[in-house]
């Protein structure tokens, strides 16, 4: 139970200076980086995150979505648009790894793919919602 309690002081002291900034371009790069992590570790529970046809792909999207959206999300219809976008990248990279699964000629399993994919979707769109969510009018005080 103490190391719980030290490990959340810990991330309130980095979290709410992180909020508290938030209308600036740091609370983007924060959640970028939160994603990259996130996506390494759920990549490397999986056992791909050797199989560099999977993760480069990965890494550069949980890195370059939620930074994206603080230039891209204010009014209704460009976030729409730029959402759009995200889950169209999305579905370019389930593309690409079937793509890369058939010209591997077996080394690549299909359930290896769909695994990846479901999790770099998940976690993609989880932190490119809440950099979405920080941008429209009155996020803020969704996030708290």
């Amino acid at each position: 139970m103490k190391v719980r309690i030290i490990t959340a002081a810990c991330m309130a002291l980095v979290g709410i200076p992180i909020l508290i900034f938030s209308k600036y371009i740091v609370f983007p790069i924060a959640l970028a980086i939160l994603a990259f992590i996130g996506t390494y570790e759920m990549l490397r529970v999986l056992g791909s995150e050797k199989n560099y046809f999977i993760s480069i792909p990965a890494y550069l999207m949980a890195l370059a979505a939620p930074i994206l959206a603080y230039f891209f999300t204010g009014e209704t219809i460009v976030t729409v648009v730029f959402l759009t976008c995200v889950a169209a990248g999305l579905f370019a990279y389930l593309i690409y790894l079937y793509f890369v699964a058939v010209f591997m000629r077996g080394k690549l399993k299909f359930s290896k793919i769909t695994e990846a994919f479901s999790a770099v979707l998940y976690i993609v769109l989880s932190f490119t919602s809440i950099s979405v969510l920080r941008y429209i009018k009155n996020g803020i005080w969704s996030l708290v």
